[in-house]
């Protein structure tokens, strides 16, 4: 069957009518006109393909998309031309063997969505495939924009730190709540879901609303609102709200935002209390005291200084218009005076001064002036003007008098110095109260931004009402309620209650690391530190720092477990270099028992043994026997390949060991070891093959360097082990060479540095290791024509 003809059978199939009809009249329109007339004015590809992938009908107007004609790609095959879109392959391949199928493919930039039917003959063999394709690229696009931002709004909405909600238009309840919602209100979004403010005693839920008899239609958003509440603890609340209508899930909704201002509410009535104290301190002073600005211009004054200048009628009328200066009210040259005040201004101290004062009723006739800078920031000053007309005009009685009236100016001169103090104070406490306000802010939004490991509180009881961020395969609702021993294991479990009770009940700070075991199967390791919450010196829950140190563990591990295979490579490499010396030591006990066996069996034969001098020779066969044994078991235990396993032992029982291994390489060598042990050494928790490993490694580089000396004096390498610093062990190991040299310095204990001609230059680096693991150090303590020092410390098992 041709395969045009079936995708014509396809289309008549799919509408059965030959004809369209129009009021019950047939129209004069073939199927086969009106496919064309769809495939040429819509976005539509009539294609088909024969069994091996040839293009057989390619046709609409849809290929415009591709850049393609009708007919263009007819007799290539579908495989070369789409080779790099395996998605399209594979669609085609199913459909050649049978399957009737849909998909959605991108072909340059363009999105199809695609029928694939196959084609059979009478026999039901299939002959090919055809299929249409409609391009759907733009309705894709917006299809993903939408999806994309509905997940931008939501990812917005839940991580705000400004408090976000959505309330129903028709009852208020709650559609849902952000993040920052239930850390104000303690209420979860779980919890307040469906559920009114009023249902949960949060708030009046019309607060949010229009009036009743204002329509919800005319209804559109609110700005600045305060609300007050109450939250899941029954702290009072207030929040400043903002709020617009809006459509969510195709209901009227109102969209809230809102920001906690109870902090700088009570801060703001506080302001207000230090105000009235300042105003009412000011009416009630006996001094004239005012406030001025960097020009000298007054900006407040209390009654008793508008007095003392015969200024009363400012009483009534105030500052305004004019902003009098303070120096214009003083029998002085006014611009000497203001210059003589801003040259002690400038130099922070006191301008204080005896004035007379302009003539006026009720004026002063002499006044004592005192101003003081009490804001930098603001350049704000505030004066004070004592009355002190009565000791200018006795001034020249008695000294008695003189020494009264100086008390009573002392007297007021300290009443006004403490009026201005307790000004000051009060400025002082409005400052510091409005700075710690703008200090909090920051702080708290610094801990939202800026935070890396995850941050939990949890309450009483142990379980996590709040936590920062979610770990990868978590979700929100797997932590938030969960009880922290809902995540450990085994061993971890009583450790965890203990750190519990020592964090809620006694409120200790603590840190300690444990396995978490995630729902999904993961177990995660986490160090983590916490802190006791408290209000009013009641613990009423804790907050916990956690950081993922997996991967940090599992790479200690790690390098514990090459460090191992080094040591063993290196432990065999030692043996491989003593195996001479190994090879002597074997065979003089071995040829021994062989001449005392040939010995006794000559005698025997010869009739002249007697059963004491059989047994006497056996006996030494046997030491020897016993001697070579033990050569060969150390060497075993030495080259052994076994886990790290510290156990409490003597430094000193790791140099008796060590030497017995190198005792004839230095014998052969004519080179003299001596060992000095300081008495009851305490112990330390050790590996002790790899501590004789590194110290058989710095004994025989000794040896290697006292036999590349160009000293002729006899040569001598000395252990030393002592105490020091109370809870270390100390071994210096010193050899008589000619030192090492400077340039080899700063690399020696660099893995690949040697100075042997065969070598390998891993010996000091794993030594290094070894000690480090150990918790100790290695270092070079002296080096020198008179030899080399190598220092090892390891701490003591107390």
């Amino acid at each position: 069957m041709d395969l045009f003809r079936s995708a014509r059978v396809f289309a008549r199939t799919a509408r059965p009518d030959d004809v369209l009809r129009k009021e019950g009249r047939p129209v004069d329109m073939s199927v086969e006109s009106l496919l064309d007339s769809v495939l040429d004015h819509s976005s539509l590809i009539l294609w088909a393909v024969d069994l091996e992938g040839t293009f057989t009908l390619s046709r609409g107007a849809g290929l415009r998309e591709l850049g393609l004609d009708d007919g263009q790609v007819v007799g290539q095959n579908c495989f070369d031309l789409y080779a790099s879109f395996p998605s399209i392959q594979q669609s085609i391949r199913s459909g050649l063997l049978g399957n009737e199928h849909r998909d959605i493919v991108e072909v340059n930039g363009s999105i199809f969505e695609s029928w694939y039917c196959p084609v059979r003959n009478e026999d039901d063999e299939i002959q090919g495939l055809v299929g249409i394709s409609s391009a759907v690229t733009e309705l894709a696009k917006s299809r993903q924009d939408f999806y994309d931002a509905t997940a931008h709004f939501h990812l917005a909405f839940q991580e705000s730190p400004v408090v976000m909600m959505i309330l129903k238009a028709a009852g208020g309840a709650f559609v849902d709540a952000n993040q920052s919602f239930e850390k104000v209100t303690g209420f979860s979004r779980q919890a307040v879901a469906g559920r009114t403010g009023d249902e949960l005693g949060l708030w009046n839920t019309r607060d949010f609303f229009p009036p009743v008899d204002e329509p919800w239609s005319e209804f559109e958003s609110f700005n600045d609102r305060m609300i007050h509440a109450v939250s899941k603890a029954g702290t009072p609340l207030i929040l400043v709200a903002a709020a617009a209508q809006i459509k969510f899930e195709d209901q009227p909704c109102l969209l809230v935002f809102a920001r906690d201002a109870t902090s700088e509410t009570k801060t703001a009535r506080e302001l207000k209390k230090s105000e009235r104290r300042f105003s009412t301190l000011a009416k009630q002073a006996p001094v004239g005291i005012f406030q001025c600005n960097q020009a000298g211009e007054i900006v407040y004054a209390n009654d008793y200084f508008w007095r003392g200048v015969g200024q009363s009628d400012r009483l009534a009328r105030g500052i305004q218009p004019e902003q009098p200066h303070w120096f214009e009210f003083f029998q002085t040259n006014s611009e000497a005076l203001k210059q003589d005040w801003q040259n002690a201004a400038s130099l922070n101290v006191s301008f204080r001064r005896e004035l007379r004062v302009e003539s006026g009723p009720e004026a002063f006739e002499w006044g004592l002036l005192q101003i003081d800078e009490f804001s930098e920031e603001e350049g704000q000053f505030l004066g004070s003007l004592a009355d002190i007309t009565a000791m200018k005009q006795t001034e020249s009685a008695s000294a008695l008098q003189r020494r009264e009236l100086e008390k009573a100016v002392r007297q007021r001169t300290d009443a006004v110095e403490r009026a201005i103090a307790e000004l000051r104070h009060e400025v002082q406490q409005r400052t510091e109260i409005a700075q710690q306000l703008k200090i909090s802010q920051e702080e708290m939004q610094a801990v939202v931004n800026n935070a890396v490991d995850f941050i939990l509180r949890v309450n009483c009881e142990g379980r996590i009402v709040y936590i920062n961020r979610v770990a990868e395969g978590l979700t929100r609702d797997q932590v938030i309620n969960s009880h922290a021993l809902d995540w450990v294991r085994g061993e971890y479990v009583e450790p965890m209650v203990e750190h519990l009770t020592r964090l809620l009940e006694d409120g200790v700070e603590l840190s300690f690391e444990a396995p978490l075991h995630y729902p999904n199967g993961d177990v995660r390791i986490c160090a983590m530190k916490g802190a006791a919450i408290r209000v009013d010196g009641e613990i009423i829950g804790a907050s916990i720092v956690a950081r993922d140190i997996t991967r940090e563990r599992n790479l200690e591990k790690e390098a514990r477990r090459r460090l191992e295979e080094l040591s063993h490579i290196a432990r065999l490499s030692i043996v491989g270099e003593m195996s001479a010396t190994m090879s002597h030591e074997l065979k003089q006990p071995l040829l021994a028992i062989g001449n005392y066996a040939s010995g006794c069996l000559s005698r025997l034969d010869d009739g002249t043994y007697t059963t004491a001098d059989v047994v006497k020779h056996l006996q030494t066969i046997n030491r020897l026997s016993e001697q070579g044994c033990q050569i060969l078991r150390r060497t075993r235990d030495f080259v052994s390949n076994r886990p790290f396993d510290p156990k409490p032992t003597s430094i000193k029982t790791v140099i008796d060991n060590s030497l017995e291994f190198v005792q004839s390489e230095a014998k052969t060598r004519q080179v003299e070891i001596g060992v000095e042990c300081e008495k009851d050494l305490p112990e330390s928790c050790l590996d002790g093959i790899q501590i004789q490993q590194v110290v058989i490694n710095l004994l025989m580089n000794a040896l290697e360097a006292i036999q590349e000396s160009v000293k002729t004096t006899p040569h001598r390498i000395t252990l030393r082990a002592f105490r020091s610093n109370g809870e270390w062990v100390t071994l210096l190991i010193q050899d008589t060479a000619d030192g090492i040299p400077e340039d080899f310095m700063e690399a020696m204990f660099d893995a690949f540095q040697t100075r042997k001609q065969n070598g390998l230059g891993m010996g000091l680096a794993i030594s290094r290791g070894i000690i480090e693991n150990h918790g100790g150090t290695l270092k070079v303590k002296y080096t020198g024509p008179e030899g080399t020092i190598f220092q090892m410390r390891l701490p003591s098992c107390s």
